[in-house]
């Protein structure tokens, strides 16, 4: 393999062609022999999709797919984890791809599954063209834990450059975190990426701008020099293993926080980032964020280690603001500016809270992702409002005194309520179309209701599913063929109503919230064909509440 010209290769989503067992289990498929079974491939393929690291084509194949384990890269992956803040979403494994890519793939519960898979020659191949570079390969992998990290689609038939570039940023902020100066940050790309844009990848400059961003983000946070000339963050010399098999004296083995959540525990207050429209969003690596320096250390890392918890178990991401500036905005406008530029919660299950409270300025502000603005509905969010605020009125007169007094047991109190409000719901993509939910609501009317609530699959009721469809947006501004009118009861003020045609023909409503596509990656425009991730309203008038989409190309 020649690794510049394989960087150099256009970006092909593709469609897997193989079958995928669940994440951590091998998947010999050498003894397919009937048709019924390869065409059971070919059907499981569809809903499959893969990323790869350069934008090259990746085709994968039965025999590209016998999985291995490889302690090396689960323990490089481990010392990135440290300190991204977040729990692990995906599982690492190496396997017989051209590089390394992202991948969503079908597990044995019908349920997608995230996974990174990397080549280990490619690896090897990527730290000799750097010049021996340690940080290279470990750049790669930084970039592939971005994608699923921020809840990426990874959608076939053309990645979206905005979360290349959204990856990209996340790779150099994790890198400065481990140690590595800007050029060790931007080594592989500056060696291996072409300088031009590729249909789905953008070009060098980009890309590089990208990580640069990450890395001065991150520096800003932790140090009053990011000149590009050091690494702020001092590290011990370590032996830790990089994924050539090789010791890396430059890696980090720890870190100044707790090994399963980045809690910051430091005197210094916390630095955001200056809000921005066109700034590209960066996965946030703490809980709480307190600019003003007013939550004890002790109280922080015990709140912060709490919502960590609950990001594990549930995969909802609640993160607080205690706010120095709005910076011109009022509170609500500047928790979604935040939700955005923070990436909180995953994209494509739109599952992220921002609260936030500026004691100075006597405001907040609370923002929800898409897929849980029906949950948090008016009334739930004005008394999150009011706890913000007795957070803020008694700010002064608890300000921390050696650690003795804090107010935070009202950001407690205000997580409570997010979590009443959300515990019950899930967030499995359970179904890849619409005939397969249809299927399974057939079987479920021949069932009991009291044995339906039994059945973790049960489809409806109080844990409504969502599902992933595929299909043209045929208006923007109400219904146009469904035979079935809106029902707005219970929406979030300013829900607008879109109809989409699925591939199969099928008309569909959207119940579309406020602000979705200032948090999306492109807007949403009549007569495109879109992927949209749905929760289920109503199947028997076929209405759904749009969660997130991708354009598809």
């Amino acid at each position: 393999m020649q690794t510049k010209r394989t960087f150099q290769k256009t970006l092909l989503l593709s469609t897997l062609t193989g079958v995928l067992w669940a994440c951590g289990s091998s998947s010999d498929t050498s003894g397919l022999a009937s048709d019924n079974e390869k065409k059971m491939v070919a059907d499981i393929a569809g809903a499959l999709q893969a990323c790869s690291y350069d934008g090259a084509p990746l085709t994968l194949s039965p025999d590209n797919l016998n999985f291995g384990t490889n302690a090396d890269a689960a323990a490089v992956v481990g010392e990135i984890m440290k300190f991204t803040g977040l729990p692990q979403n995906f599982e690492v494994m190496e396997a017989d791809v051209p590089n390394a890519a992202a991948i969503i793939v079908m597990g044995k519960d019908n349920l997608p599954h995230r996974v990174i898979a990397y080549n280990k020659q490619f690896m090897n191949e990527v730290r000799t063209a750097t010049q021996n570079s340690n940080w290279a390969p470990i750049s790669v992998l930084a970039h592939e834990i971005g994608h699923h990290l921020c809840g990426h689609t990874i959608m076939p038939g053309g990645s979206q450059p905005p979360t290349e570039l959204e990856a990209d940023k996340f790779s150099g902020f994790v890198l400065y975190k481990m140690g590595a100066v800007l050029a060790d940050a931007q080594k592989a790309i500056n060696t291996l990426i072409p300088v031009e844009d590729g249909p789905t990848h953008p070009g060098r400059p980009k890309r590089l701008n990208a990580i640069e961003d990450g890395w001065k983000q991150a520096c800003t946070q932790q140090s009053t020099d990011c000149s590009g000339l050091i690494a702020a963050m001092k590290v011990e010399n370590s032996t830790a293993t990089t994924t050539t098999g090789e010791t890396n004296p430059e890696l980090p083995t720890t870190s100044e926080t707790s090994p399963d959540a980045t809690l910051a525990t430091t005197e210094r207050a916390d630095v955001l980032p200056q809000v921005s429209e066109t700034a590209i969003p960066t996965k946030f690596d703490r809980f709480v964020i307190d600019e003003l320096n007013l939550v004890s250390p002790a109280v922080k890392q015990s709140l912060s280690k709490r919502l960590f918890d609950y990001t594990k178990e549930k995969g909802l991401e609640v993160v607080f603001i205690i706010a120095k500036d709005l910076q011109g905005k009022s509170g609500d406008e500047y928790a979604l500016a935040m939700l955005r530029q923070l990436r909180v919660g995953k994209l494509e299950l739109g599952n992220g809270v921002c609260l936030v409270a500026a004691p100075q300025q006597k405001e907040v502000g609370v923002a929800s992702m898409p897929g849980i603005s029906e949950q948090l509905d008016e009334t739930t969010v004005n008394t999150l409002k009011q706890t913000l605020q007795h957070y803020n009125e008694f700010a002064d007169t608890y300000r921390r005194s050696n650690g003795k007094y804090d107010n935070s047991n009202f950001l407690e109190d205000a997580f409570n309520i997010v979590y009443s409000n959300t515990n019950y719901y899930n967030w499995d993509i359970r179904f890849q179309n619409i005939a397969a939910m249809e299927k399974v609501a057939q079987e479920e009317l021949k069932t009991p209701i009291g044995e339906r609530r039994d059945d973790p699959n049960y489809r409806s009721g109080y844990h409504k599913t969502m599902a992933r469809i595929k299909g043209t947006l045929t208006s923007i501004s109400g219904k146009k063929e469904s035979k079935f009118d809106p029902v707005m009861i219970g929406m979030p003020q300013g829900t607008q109503v879109m109809e989409m045609k699925t591939d199969d023909g099928k008309v569909l409503l959207l119940y579309v919230p406020p602000h979705i596509q200032s948090l999306m990656t492109a807007k949403l425009i009549e007569g495109k064909k879109y992927s949209f991730v749905v929760r289920e309203n109503s199947l028997m008038t076929l209405s759904f509440s749009l969660i997130s989409y991708d354009l598809l190309n």
